[in-house]
C-alpha cells in the first residue's frame, strides 16, 4: 500500500527534506537576448576567401552579410539582402567597387547606398534607398565586422607593429553552442586554467589586484605561470566580448595568439585562431614560430571542445579563486548591446 505525503510527513521520527534550490547570480544576458548583440568586433572570414572583385556571404548575428574587395582590394562587410525588393546579395556581382543587385541591377557602394539602378537615366537611385554598411577592418589575416554603427573601441596592436609580424591563421574547425563571451570568460578563470589545463599560478600574484584590470571594453590578467614545463610570463587580454590575445615566449622567443569569434547565429561560436611572431631575417624559421604558437593555442582549445561545445551557461555559486571571472561576468552584464542592422540582415 502506497504512503501518502501527508502520513510520510505525520510519520514519527521521519526527516523532512526539502527540494532542492539551486542557486543562480544574476543572470548575463545571451546574445541576441531582447534582440540585441554585444557592441564587438566579430571576425566574418579570413581574408584569403575574399578576392579583388569578388564577393563572399556568410551567417552573422541573426541573419546574412556579404564581404566584397573593391578594385583597390579594400574590404567591407555589407547586410545581405536588397531593400528594393528583398533579392539575396549572395548573388550578386561586383561592378566597379559597387555591389550590383541579380534581380533589378541597383548598384550598392561601400557606403551602403544605392548610386545607380538597372534602368539608367529612368529611375534615379531613390534617396531612402540603402543597405547597412558595418564599420569593417582587415587585421591579422581576418576580416572583422563590427556591431555598430560606429566602433566603440579599435583593435589593438601586438607589442610589436603589424608590418613586424608574421601571423599564421586558421580554424578550429569546431561548433560550439555557446555564445563567444562564454569562450572569453575561460581566459579569466583561474580555476578552470588550473583545474582542466594544468597552469600553475604564484598564489602571491593571484591575490595581487595589480595584475588584473578591468575597463568598459577590456579585460586583463597579467600573471607569472608555469605550463607544460615551460615558465611563462604572459598577458591575456579578452577585447570586448569576442577578441581574445595572449602574449608571451615559447623558447626564449616572443610570440602571441589571437582568438577571433566568430557569431554566426545566437548561441553559436566559431573561432579563428592567429598565431603571431616577430619578424626576424630568418623567414622560414618566423613562420615556423607562427605555426607552432598557432598549433599552440589549438590544443588548448581541443582541450576545452568537450566541456564548451554544448556549454549551458548559467553561472551560480563562486569559490575564492572565482574572484577574477565573477568580475568578468559583472564586466559582461554592463557591457553596451545594441542591433542597428536588424531590419537589413534578415
Amino acid at each position: 500500500m502506497a504512503i501518502s505525503d501527508e502520513a510520510h510527513t505525520n510519520t514519527p521520527g521521519c526527516r523532512i527534506v526539502p527540494p532542492p534550490v539551486r542557486f543562480l547570480s544574476r543572470p548575463i544576458p545571451a546574445e541576441g537576448e531582447d534582440g540585441v548583440f554585444t557592441q564587438s568586433w566579430f571576425p566574418i572570414c579570413r581574408s584569403s576567401e575574399v578576392g579583388i572583385g569578388k564577393l563572399t556571404p556568410r551567417p552573422f548575428l541573426d541573419g546574412k552579410v556579404i564581404v566584397f574587395r573593391d578594385t583597390e582590394g579594400v574590404a567591407q562587410v555589407l547586410s545581405g539582402y536588397c531593400t528594393h525588393l528583398g533579392a539575396d546579395l549572395s548573388r550578386a556581382e561586383v561592378v566597379d567597387s559597387t555591389v550590383r543587385c541579380p534581380l533589378h541591377r541597383w548598384r550598392w557602394d561601400k557606403q551602403g547606398l544605392c548610386v545607380a539602378t538597372g534602368t539608367g537615366l529612368l529611375d534615379d537611385p531613390p534617396r531612402n534607398a540603402r543597405i547597412f554598411s558595418f564599420p569593417t577592418t582587415e587585421r591579422f589575416g581576418l576580416v572583422w565586422a563590427f556591431n555598430g554603427i560606429e566602433p566603440l573601441w579599435e583593435i589593438p596592436s601586438m607589442s610589436s607593429s603589424d608590418d613586424a609580424l608574421v601571423w599564421h591563421v586558421g580554424e578550429l574547425g569546431v561548433d560550439m553552442h555557446i555564445d563567444p563571451f562564454v569562450f572569453c570568460a575561460n581566459g579569466m578563470d583561474i580555476q578552470h586554467l588550473e583545474a582542466l589545463h594544468g597552469v600553475q599560478f604564484d598564489p602571491a600574484d593571484l591575490v595581487d589586484d595589480r595584475n588584473f584590470l578591468y575597463e568598459k571594453y577590456r579585460a586583463q590578467i597579467k600573471l607569472r605561470n608555469e605550463f607544460r614545463g615551460e615558465l611563462m610570463e604572459t598577458v591575456w587580454s579578452t577585447w570586448g566580448t569576442s577578441f581574445f590575445t595572449l602574449e608571451g615566449e615559447i623558447d626564449g622567443r616572443w610570440f602571441a595568439i589571437i582568438d577571433g569569434l566568430a557569431l554566426p547565429a545566437p548561441g553559436l561560436t566559431q573561432a579563428f585562431i592567429v598565431g603571431l611572431a616577430e619578424r626576424t631575417d630568418d623567414a622560414e624559421a618566423d613562420a615556423r614560430q607562427a605555426l607552432k604558437a598557432f598549433e599552440w593555442e589549438r590544443s588548448v582549445l581541443l582541450e576545452d571542445i568537450e566541456v564548451l561545445a554544448d556549454l549551458h551557461f548559467r553561472p551560480g555559486p563562486v569559490t575564492r579563486s572565482d574572484t577574477h571571472v565573477a568580475r568578468f561576468y559583472e564586466y559582461l552584464r554592463k557591457y553596451p548591446r545594441a542591433h542597428p542592422s536588424r531590419d537589413f540582415i534578415n
